[in-house]
């Protein structure tokens, strides 16, 4: 501890003397020229040659009353050659000449404090701008310009080393990628909670053209993908890697966009979640895995929402997905302008009952009119849908009938015939053409078989008979619908 204070002490000490003054005091006569000196914290005071005199420090009351006793500061004896003192504090030193001082030869040494010197920006235009720094120390950070429009136009993860992805300069300008760069997460990482765990930078002096790709593939993969390649990057996904298209200056450690002063671009999955083989896209399952994605045309920017851009189905997705080792699209993104030949029209006329009704792409009819839906084709394109829908006044009907029937009879219920004991639907359409859903529960009665055990000299009574001997009897009811209701009765007699 007593090196590093001594080290501090010498920093500090160097930081003082680097500004630092030198002031001279000399002796004319009975005086000391100049008799007052007022100097900064750190600088020099000189005391040329004394002659007879001295140079004492003495305490301000001793100095007031022409005394000359010394407080044990800076002392420069009679008739040396002077000497150095630098103040070690703010405040005023008093000094006198003791064989003189009744004379009147004395002075003064006021050290006003001075501020350590605080590196720093200190341009307020700067994104760094410390308003503490004194002394500028080249650290100033401007903002970027806006950033151009780049975006994932293509990715491909292929079998073998098979894999790239390009972004899209969709300007008229050359954009130059100095401030450009893909962030990713490994697959591997067990940190996937929105913060990116590699920075790439593109090549140095990479740029897009006007209108062109900038194609960033493995530099294993087949010949025919290295042909189109910009840049090489062994770290490419196997379709499980989260990547964005970032713009701004790397951070000193892996942060959000918003902590890092960085603007994400696009997305190709995403930092927050592991999804296991990879991403669902236009409604298949892993498809940044043993596939190649390409933008739809009509999509001329970056999606900062990966779940919108991967979308639920491909009519919603912003990627058309094709089979593995498909590199037809490397090279040039394809924009489109749909208009009337790309366009598909289709027309709709359908018949409904009253309180039903129909879904056409995110809407929902119920009544009698003609509608027009615009919905994303799998092109990219505006399918339109005109949908003449008409609702009858007759609604569907929903009827429920229990049905009671003696054994051996049975019901029909429009072409359906039913003799066991259950519960049945039927759907009939009625004369205006609605459904009729009719459902039967139906019982059958069938015959009844009693068993009874008595004590001897006891009977029992089915319908009309009484019996009280041990045996099998047979009886006809008839039931509260009419029908004849079969009991058979085994009657077993206990002797007492």
């Amino acid at each position: 501890m007593k090196l590093r204070l001594h080290i501090l002490s010498i920093l500090i000490f160097a930081c003082f003397t680097s500004f630092s003054q030198v002031h001279t005091i000399n002796t004319a006569g009975m005086t000391f020229d100049p008799d007052t000196v007022t100097i900064n914290l750190g600088d020099t005071i000189e005391f040329g040659s004394l002659g007879y005199h001295n140079a004492v420090e003495v305490d301000e009351s001793t100095w007031t009353a022409n005394d000359t006793t010394y407080n044990g500061g800076f002392y420069f004896a009679l008739g040396s050659s002077g000497g150095y003192f630098i103040a070690d504090s703010a405040r005023t030193y008093y000094y006198v000449c003791q064989p003189h001082a009744d004379s009147g030869m004395k002075g003064v040494i006021i050290a006003n404090s001075i501020s350590v010197p605080v590196p720093g920006c200190i341009d307020v235009l700067a994104l760094n701008y410390s308003p503490l720094a004194t002394i500028d120390d080249s650290s100033c950070v401007y903002p970027l310009p806006p950033h151009s429009n780049l975006f994932f136009s293509e990715y491909s993860e292929g079998s073998s080393n098979n894999k790239y992805f390009e972004i899209y300069n969709s300007t008229s300008d050359t954009i130059d990628l100095t401030n450009y760069a893909f962030a990713r997460v490994n697959s591997s990482s067990t940190n996937y909670n929105g913060i990116y765990e590699f920075w790439v930078d593109f090549d140095s002096g990479a740029v897009v053209l006007p209108y062109d790709v900038y194609i960033v593939a493995h530099q294993s993969a087949d010949p025919f993908i290295i042909a189109e390649a910009d840049m090489y990057y062994g770290s490419l996904s196997n379709g499980d890697d989260g990547m964005a298209l970032v713009y701004g200056l790397e951070p000193t450690f892996s942060v959000g966009p918003i902590a890092g002063g960085y603007v994400i671009l696009d997305w190709i999955g995403d930092w927050d979640a592991d999804p296991g083989q990879g991403w669902n896209v236009a409604g298949i399952g892993a498809a940044t895995r043993n596939h190649t994605l390409v933008r739809k045309c009509p999509i001329s920017q970056g999606d900062t929402s990966w779940t919108n851009a991967a979308g639920t189905d491909h009519i919603n997705s912003q990627w058309i997905v094709l089979s593995q080792n498909d590199w037809t699209n490397i090279g040039f993104h394809n924009t489109c302008v749909c208009d009337s030949s790309t366009n598909s029209y289709i027309s709709i006329i359908d018949t409904i009952c009253n309180g039903l009704s129909i879904v056409v792409g995110n809407s929902t009819y119920d009544s009698t009119g003609v509608y027009s839906d615009t919905l994303l084709a799998f092109n990219g394109c505006d399918s339109i849908i005109a949908t003449n829908l008409f609702v009858l006044s007759t609604s569907a009907s929903n009827i429920i009938n229990d049905v009671t029937i003696c054994d051996g009879d049975s019901i029909v219920v429009g072409s359906s015939v039913y003799n066991l004991t259950g519960s049945y639907t039927d759907i009939l359409v009625n004369s205006a053409g609605c459904d009729s859903i009719i459902t039967t529960n139906l019982t059958v009665q069938i015959p009844v078989y009693l068993s009874f055990t008595i004590c001897d000299g006891d009977s029992i009574v089915v319908g009309n008979s009484v019996y009280n001997s041990t045996g099998n009897y047979s009886d006809t009811i008839q039931s509260s619908i009419g029908c004849d209701s079969i009991v058979h009765t085994n009657l077993t007699i206990y002797s007492q």
